[in-house]
């Protein structure tokens, strides 16, 4: 298998799993941003923003980093571009789990009582 043959699967590999987290992440993101936003048009804007960060950060950990070396072991290269795009995905995710807290806590919880 040709260097360029292992990186096209190790990047395909790790779209394949970006997809996957924002298959599992769209619909309960969607419904607790319109809860935030207010409106369901700002809640699909910012989940496509989301979609999009999710999708590309952990590609562009990724293409950062090709493989190198004359005889180097394919799994071995798809196992390191692998932890890359789980790292970019922790990133994405953890990134947007600090903005959504913060903006949480920020809000007015609904069944608060005014005073306390």
């Amino acid at each position: 298998m040709t260097r360029t043959a292992i990186f096209l699967l190790g990047c395909g590999i790790a779209l394949t799993l970006a997809l996957g987290v924002v298959m599992y992440l769209r619909r309960p993101l969607e419904t607790l941003l319109t809860e935030m936003c207010g409106t369901a048009e700002r809640a699909r804007f910012w989940t496509a923003f989301a979609v999009v960060v999710l999708t590309l950060v952990p590609l562009m950990f990724v293409l950062n980093n090709p493989p190198t070396g004359d005889n180097v072991e394919a799994v071995f290269v798809i196992a390191a571009q692998l932890r890359r795009a789980i790292l970019g995905i922790v990133v994405s995710v953890m990134g947007m789990g600090v903005f959504l807290l913060m903006f949480v806590a920020r809000s007015p919880q609904p069944n608060a009582s005014p005073g306390r």
